[in-house]
């Protein structure tokens, strides 16, 4: 939120806040919360301290909804319970040309005099957070952890220095770097033009952008779960490839085996080497063959039938699952494709039902 967009979220939560009671909080994130102010129409005051999108502005929400979507209260909530309970907002101010909004409360004592709290919004990106400030305007305690001149515990309050690094906002002011989650002015009147308010408006962009954040968060987990389970089959199918190679040709270990027998009588040793006729082969040329030197051709040629069993038996066995690795990766392909039409499409229901499937999947397994 730019300058002047805050200038007029301020504008138009002035009259609607101010005179009305500090209420119930509740904790949406360890950045953000919001306020019950019991305005009546079902509608809280946001603030987020998230560096990528502080704002404040109303949200129209059910009692049911906040419960459902708050965690467990942080440090700074239950300070703010205890600081606040009984609390008048009194006033609502926006600093000039700084992204800092300041809520003044009528807080009563023990014995019924009020004394004054300030709540501060500091809107400013990276720097973003919100203080408590006593009567003298020191800080008590702030929603995320601050350092700086004054924007510690027991420091006057003093705004951020301003970052090196700034942009121009579109009013002119100074601004954090624009990221998916910031509002042009194209947007905003998008939004405002389908709006009763613009609090609605920044509620609405918001919450589509919340979406559009979701969809593609939850499409690049499956993306990349895809994409590993493939590569995985992938390994696997290699690993049985050479398992094969390893064993070596099954027909080959059986007609070496066959030749030593058939030889047992006239083959020729030379240290490792055996010289064998080939029987089998028209003209029976002499083989050689490099067995154990230690080996009979009787033993040599029993290892070799056994070696042709495990070759054969291994064969079938690696034939049947490289199959069936094939075929499961000829599913997660397809079901790569349709993820990345879907994602094409933006379609979040066909990638609700492809990531369902998923996880419906891995439970199974």
């Amino acid at each position: 939120m730019n300058d002047r967009l805050i200038e007029e979220v301020v504008a138009e939560l002035k009259p609607l806040l101010t005179g009305r009671p500090w209420g119930k909080v509740f904790q949406l994130s360890r950045s953000a919360i919001a306020v019950d102010f019991r305005t009546g129409d079902g509608r809280y005051l946001y603030i987020s301290t998230e560096p990528g999108q502080p704002r404040l502005h109303l949200i129209a929400r059910s009692v049911r909804e906040l419960e459902k979507s708050s965690n467990a209260p942080t440090q700074f909530a239950l300070v703010l319970r205890k600081s606040l309970g009984g609390a008048t907002l009194r006033s609502l101010s926006k600093d000039e040309s700084e992204r800092i909004i300041r809520f003044t409360f009528a807080v009563p004592d023990a014995v019924g005099d009020d004394h004054a709290a300030t709540l501060v919004a500091q809107l400013t990106g990276r720097t973003a957070n919100l203080f408590l400030l006593d009567e003298r305007g020191r800080v008590r305690d702030s929603m995320r952890p601050s350092r700086g001149e004054g924007q510690e515990v027991g420091d006057v309050y003093a705004p951020p220095v301003a970052r090196s690094d700034g942009l121009k906002a579109l009013d002119g002011t100074t601004s954090a770097p624009r990221n998916n989650m910031t509002m042009t002015r194209k947007e905003l009147a998008f939004e405002r033009a389908s709006s009763a308010s613009l609090s609605d408006a920044l509620d609405r962009h918001y919450a589509r952008l919340e979406r559009e954040r979701a969809f593609d968060t939850r499409a690049s987990a499956a993306t990349s779960r895809l994409s590993r389970e493939i590569s995985k089959l992938r390994k696997l199918s290699d690993n049985l490839k050479r398992d094969l190679a390893a064993h070596g040709d099954a027909d080959a270990h059986r007609r070496a085996g066959d030749l030593l027998l058939a030889n047992i009588g006239t083959a020729e040793r030379s240290g490792g080497t055996v010289r064998l006729k080939d029987f089998y082969t028209d003209g029976a040329p002499t083989v050689e063959l490099e067995i154990d030197e230690q080996r009979s051709l009787q033993e040599e040629a029993a290892r070799r039938f056994a070696r042709y069993g495990k070759a054969k038996r291994a064969a079938q066995e690696i034939a049947e699952r490289l199959k069936a690795i094939e075929a499961d990766a000829a599913a997660l392909k397809e079901k790569r494709a349709q993820l990345e039409a879907a994602v094409a499409a933006r379609d979040e229901d066909a990638l609700a039902a492809l990531t369902d499937d998923e996880g419906g999947a891995a439970k199974s397994k």
